[in-house]
């Protein structure tokens, strides 16, 4: 290894006149949610917002530029059900589906747990309206009517009605509710007491309407209230109701109204669940613009006659006028939130939508796949992409990009193994007829795709879930062979060692994990070899395998429903005797346990510094190389993590970044570490920030080290300032001398080496 292998120096600069580039800095985190499907649009004087299921739009009314806003951004919360701009203090409030109240107001956000957090209460907590009055907010949910005043956030009255609310108004001094069982008023100024709801009025038969109707939407109009009953719209005139609109069609019933523009507006859904706006002036019903008419769940005017629909289905729409042609907003994003498999090669990442239960049902998920190339989301499925329709392709499993070829491989959970052939933008699908994979035994037309994995030839090892012979090799030269292991079929996955062995969970508590070594002729039999481990051939405490990863140090990571165990069996791990498995001891409290026994463990990723990422049912545990000490510990409470179940996990060598795949979206944090080099080169290492800006108070990063590199960081005159230890093939420096000082504008010059040089007399 010659001088600049072992040693290499560069310098930086940290200056106080020169901006410093916007980057994400390292303990960051971010969001990749889908933004295809709107459920709900409010508007200030400035900005609409159209809220998700997962987060929140913001877009400006001029130049419609927007800006995007989730829990990774300061929400308290993922979820969205409701949102509504409240003028007069100049703040958005946002309600959730499990009854989290957010207000943000100048980019700080106020959290409302209260209903969240009451155990009492009966019934969905769901927000399903907000209604501005004066100076007080009135909650429509599941269980009731809940006011807040908007003035100090306090909570004031509860009527609890036992029927889910969905709207309020307040209209000439009475407030109305629109229910499941139809429409109820009560004086709104104070003259009964509103919390016991028995008092309340109900807009019954007596007023001309059946004993038993909903009304799904109530609003206030020119002055005049109008609400639904059942499929008719009524306007309410001093006791007496006028139909004002019935549905011509059983096919046809009335859904939300909105009265947020010039118009009384009116959703109608069809049996097919699409729908149409229409928009009443008083008189006449006019229809909406074309275009803007899928599965839409509401809408607004603003003050310059433009039309905001958000639609279910298509995503975020506006119209000029009410009849206008319909603009579609679209927005740089997955197609949803369903993460089954990540995989990253060269920066890219690529994700597999889904496509089984807990036990390995179907989930009927048709999302496809979705990949990031330079910033830009793709999203491939049976809407946009002709082969994967006539093939009727869903429940998109897996997926693994080719080492070294514009190749990327998909498993289905439905029709077998996907190939893409990336550079030529074409399709070819391996299934029973024209590949070694087998159908299921029992569903013989369903090639259950469960696992795949390159191997060091770059060979493709598949296995496929419930197949009479359930792992099939597909060669470099596209020859096919299939192998039959012990009694056990289900098999989930396939992970390769550093020895070329093969590590293949199988399902269930019978289940457990092959090791099964293919010898040197992988097209035959007659050298093959294979292992079987459960609970009782080794320290495992179940046979629930669900995962399996190997380290930097080439030992093997085993993810158990009752925590991890590790095989460090180097060259032989048919050994009986001295490959068992080993279980971390750590310290809780002061006592010795075993590490996340009580933890179901989804999913392991090893990180640039070989530390390990376990995905569980409760957050994520991050943990240090040999498991004893806790790094990070990542929960819904007490981070942006979207959700506490881990579906997968997947680290970025090249960027640092560590993908997380929940049950509510993708997300990434921004780890200290990235992979180690084995060399070092003048072209791949770099300083960022670079230059650092005075005000920047982040982290100063040096990539493209050495694996775990012995970083001295020096001012231009050889003093040591301080040094630091990198993580895999990065080193992190807070910007502090070895005495905990901040050091000065100038340049500064990093020595890193591959040993302990440094060290020596």
């Amino acid at each position: 290894m010659n001088l600049q292998q072992r040693y290499f120096f560069i310098f930086f600069l940290i200056a106080f006149n020169i901006l410093h580039l916007k980057a994400q800095k390292i303990g960051d985190w971010t969001s990749y949610l889908p933004y295809q499907s709107g459920i709900t649009v409010a508007q200030s004087e400035s900005k609409v917002y159209y809220g998700t299921e997962w987060s929140i739009v913001q877009i400006d009314k001029e130049d419609f530029s927007s800006k995007r806003i989730s829990k990774v951004d300061g929400l308290s919360d993922i979820g969205v059900k409701e949102i509504e701009f409240d003028d007069t203090n100049d703040q958005l409030i946002i309600a959730y589906t499990n009854g989290n109240i957010d207000f943000l107001k100048d980019q700080e956000v106020i959290n409302l747990p209260n209903i969240k957090l009451n155990t009492d209460l009966i019934g969905t907590k769901s927000v399903n309206n907000i209604n501005i009055s004066g100076d007080m907010i009135y909650l429509s949910t599941g269980f009731g009517l809940v006011t807040i005043s908007s003035n100090d956030l306090l909570f004031g009255s509860t009527t609890f009605t036992d029927i889910p609310v969905q709207e309020s108004v307040i209209f000439e001094d009475q407030i109305f509710i629109s229910t499941d069982e139809g429409v109820f008023f009560a004086p709104s100024d104070g003259s009964e007491n509103l919390i016991d709801f028995s008092l309340w009025h109900h807009i019954d038969e007596s007023f001309g309407l059946p004993i038993l109707y909903s009304s799904s939407g109530i609003s206030v109009y020119e002055d005049q209230l109008y609400f639904v009953a059942d499929d008719k719209l009524y306007r309410w005139d001093n006791g007496r109701l006028t139909e004002i609109w019935t549905s011509s069609s059983d096919n046809i019933s009335l859904g939300f109204l909105s009265s947020d523009g010039d118009f009384l507006m009116l959703g109608v859904i069809g049996n097919d669940r699409r729908g149409d706006v229409f928009f009443y002036d008083g008189q006449t019903f006019l229809k909406s613009g074309n275009g803007c008419n899928d599965v839409i769940q509401d809408v607004i005017q603003d003050q310059f006659g433009r039309v905001w629909y958000a639609d279910e289905y298509g995503g975020f729409r506006t119209t000029e006028n009410i009849q206008s042609d319909c603009q579609h907003l679209n927005f740089n994003s997955p197609l949803s939130h369903e993460v089954s498999d990540i995989a990253i090669r060269d920066n890219e990442v690529y994700v597999a939508s889904g496509g089984v239960k807990d036990n390995y049902d179907y989930s009927f998920t048709r999302s496809g796949y979705y990949f990031l190339e330079n910033r830009d989301w793709q999203n491939i499925n049976q809407d946009n992409e002709i082969f994967i329709k006539e093939n009727d392709l869903l429940n998109f499993l897996k997926i693994k990009p080719h080492p070294n070829k514009e190749e990327l491989y998909i498993g289905t959970y439905w029709g077998g193994l996907l190939k893409v052939d990336e550079a030529a933008d074409s399709f070819t699908l391996f299934d029973e007829s024209n590949s070694a994979l087998l159908g299921t035994i029992g569903d013989e037309q369903r090639e259950r795709i469960t696992g795949l994995q390159f191997d060091l030839e770059n060979n493709l090892w598949v296995t496929s879930f419930g197949s009479p012979r359930p792992l099939a090799l597909l060669d470099e030269d596209g020859q096919w062979t299939n192998f039959s292991l012990g009694s056990n079929k289900n098999l989930i996955d396939v992970v390769q060692d550093e020895f070329g062995y093969l590590w293949i969970p199988a399902f269930g508590n019978n289940g457990g994990c092959y090791v099964f070594d293919p010898g040197s002729d992988l097209a035959a039999s007659e050298d093959d070899n294979w292992r079987f481990i459960t609970s009782s051939s080794s320290n495992m405490t179940t046979n629930v395998v669900n995962t399996v990863a190997v380290d930097l140090d080439g030992a093997v990571w085993i993810g158990t429903a009752e925590g991890p165990i590790i095989f460090d069996c180097g060259s032989d791990p048919f050994d009986l005797a001295s490959c068992s498995g080993d279980r971390v001891k750590v310290l809780q409290d002061s006592i010795v346990a075993f590490l996340l026994a009580d933890q179901d463990i989804l999913s392991i990723e090893v990180d640039g510094a070989n530390q390990k990422w376990f995905g569980t049912r409760n957050g994520i545990f991050v943990q240090s190389p040999d498991g004893e000490e806790e790094i990070y510990r990542f929960t819904v409470d007490n981070s942006p993590l979207f959700d506490n179940r881990i579906r997968d996990l997947a680290f970025n060598r090249e960027s640092g970044e560590l993908l997380i795949g929940t049950d509510r979206g993708l997300q990434s944090f921004k780890t200290p570490s990235t992979e180690g080099k084995p060399i070092h080169l003048d072209t791949e290492v770099l300083v960022y920030p670079n230059p650092v800006h005075p005000n920047y108070d982040g982290p100063i990063a040096v990539k493209g080290l050495v694996r775990d590199a012995l970083v001295k960081i020096t001012d231009i005159n050889g003093n040591l300032v301080t040094e630091v230890r990198a993580q895999g093939g990065q080193a992190v420096w807070n910007g502090e001398d070895i005495s905990g000082r901040k050091v000065q504008t100038g340049v500064y010059l990093i020595f890193s080496t591959d040993d302990k040089a440094f060290d020596r007399p």
